[in-house]
């Protein structure tokens, strides 16, 4: 099966599920934005850094084009009560027509080089800012290998892949009131910041709590061992 037939029968799957569940009739439109939130409430706040590795050499400016390309789609994203956030829908699938460069990703053979790298940076953020938020996380999916180690951005279980086709990062707004999505790249500050906005707080607080489970040992010499990962969510 070649790439296309490929992509299109994980697609088709997909949405089949999406349909089965009843999410295909409430997925948040791309061009439904609203940039005005003064008034609004911040409702979660999640800031990463943006590390520029010397091994990555060019695909550092790369991966970071992607994210201010995915920012670019994602701020100002209005997603109404009970509406579905979907990087499927929202992103798509990152080719060089639509502003996307070769960055890296990580694959089943470790890092390696695809149109879009960095994106994973973008899915995670989200994640972490609707999980801290209250959202209903519908679908997410950790990396396969923890090539980093210790030099890893975030804590284990704290990140969410996407892969276009394959994995993909949905939440939904379980909330009365809509919701707004803002998005930043800050060069300066080598940071990225996301937060979800409402027109009022949600009188709820909410903990997230990572607790490494068990250590998998590599398969093979100089291979990458693996992790058991509880994430749990107190409101």
């Amino acid at each position: 099966m070649n790439d296309l037939n490929y992509k299109a029968a994980r697609l088709a799957l997909h949405a089949l599920r999406s349909f089965l569940n009843g999410w295909s009739f409430h997925l948040v439109h791309p061009d439904d934005k609203q940039p005005d939130v003064s008034n609004w409430a911040l409702i979660s706040d999640f800031p990463t850094e943006i590390r520029q590795r010397p091994e990555l050499g060019l695909q550092n400016e790369g991966r970071l084009a992607n994210m201010e390309v995915a920012c670019h789609r994602t701020d100002c994203l209005r997603i109404k009560s009970q509406a579905v956030f979907s990087m499927f829908r929202i992103i798509g699938d990152p080719r060089p027509d639509q502003g996307f460069q070769p960055g890296p990703v990580i694959a089943a053979k470790g890092r390696d080089t695809a149109v879009g790298g960095g994106l994973c940076q973008i899915s995670t953020a989200i994640f972490n800012a609707a999980l801290l938020a209250g959202c209903d996380i519908l679908e997410q999916h950790n990396h396969s290998k923890d090539i980093w180690g210790e030099g890893r951005f975030l804590p284990l279980g704290k990140d969410a892949a996407y892969v276009f086709a394959r994995w993909d990062l949905k939440f939904r707004n379980p909330f009365s009131s809509d919701l707004v999505l803002r998005m930043r790249v800050d060069r300066k500050r080598m940071s990225l910041k996301c937060q979800l906005w409402s027109p009022a707080a949600q009188p709820s607080q909410v903990l997230i709590r990572h607790t490494t489970l068990e250590e998998i040992p590599a398969l093979q010499a100089n291979g990458t061992k693996g992790w058991v990962v509880l994430t749990e969510r107190i409101v």
